[in-house]
């Protein structure tokens, strides 16, 4: 929810009423943690390619 994508309001109203069983909102937690799972490994993770590429854009200044 840190990455400011999703508002958390929305998805603590998923959890709290899939927990209480007033609505089964089983897709969207488990798209939502599946994508929190591909942002780790491909955009996290050291040595992707959106590190790498923002990495040198934000160098580009300096070296330029």
């Amino acid at each position: 929810m840190q990455r400011g994508f999703i508002e958390p309001r929305y998805v603590n109203l998923l959890l709290d009423e899939h927990e209480r069983g007033r609505r089964d909102h089983a897709t969207e937690l488990w798209t939502l943690f599946m994508l929190e799972l591909w942002q780790r490994k491909f955009v996290d993770a050291p040595g992707s390619i959106w590190v790498s590429e923002h990495f040198n854009q934000s160098l580009a200044p300096l070296v330029a």
